[in-house]
């Protein structure tokens, strides 16, 4: 009897090592999973702040160079001061994204990491939200009247045309779409997992 009930003791041993090794590896996949989508996060608000930086010398020396466009008038410079005012602005926000992203660590509290990516959700939601209801119908605006104010042709109407809604295209289906929204989601997904996982352990 002692000797099946030492036999029994080992197989369950080994059952119970086999099923902690099991859990360890379904964790680590699900955390590499979350550190790819994590990675593309950040990989495109480094690639918005390289953007930036490369679109604010341009502004500037349009402004007083005027290298590509004789943008005058005051139409003119209300145009080149509001592109100047959105990059300055959207690059600060991008780095301080980025400083929150840093903060998140697979390897550390899930309820931690939740409170990031949730807090992370909302300003991506209060961005786009931003986006529409006030920084495409003010760009909108401002390029209208300086057409107007330079008596543009049809060609270059049909080119702010389709230039805008190509920029919208992009930005808001493509980036937020394809980007943000399922990258977040399939961190959320894997946070949720990893909580199932600790509430099982006893």
């Amino acid at each position: 009897m002692e000797e099946l009930k030492s036999v029994w003791a080992s197989i369950d041993g080994r059952l119970g090592k086999q099923e902690a090794i099991k859990e360890n590896i379904i964790r680590e996949m699900i955390r590499d999973r979350s550190n790819r989508s994590l990675g593309k996060l950040m990989n495109y608000e480094i690639l918005c702040v390289a953007i930036y930086l490369i679109a604010i010398p341009l502004v500037v020396s349009q402004y007083y160079f005027k290298p590509l466009l004789r943008l005058t008038g005051l139409a003119g410079n209300v145009f080149l001061w509001a592109m100047l005012a959105i990059c300055v602005a959207s690059l600060a926000w991008t780095l301080f994204k980025i400083v929150a992203l840093m903060k998140v660590d697979f390897m550390k509290s899930v309820k931690a990491n939740a409170l990031l990516i949730n807090r992370y959700r909302l300003w991506i939601q209060k961005e786009k939200l931003i986006g529409f209801a006030v920084e495409i119908p003010a760009v909108v605006f401002i390029v209208v009247w300086l057409l107007v104010s330079i008596q543009a042709n049809a060609l270059q109407w049909i080119t702010l045309v389709c230039a805008l809604l190509l920029g919208i295209f992009l930005s808001f289906y493509t980036y937020y779409r394809g980007v943000y929204d399922r990258h977040i989601a399939t961190i959320r997904r894997s946070l949720e997992e990893l909580k199932e996982l600790e509430e099982e352990l006893p």
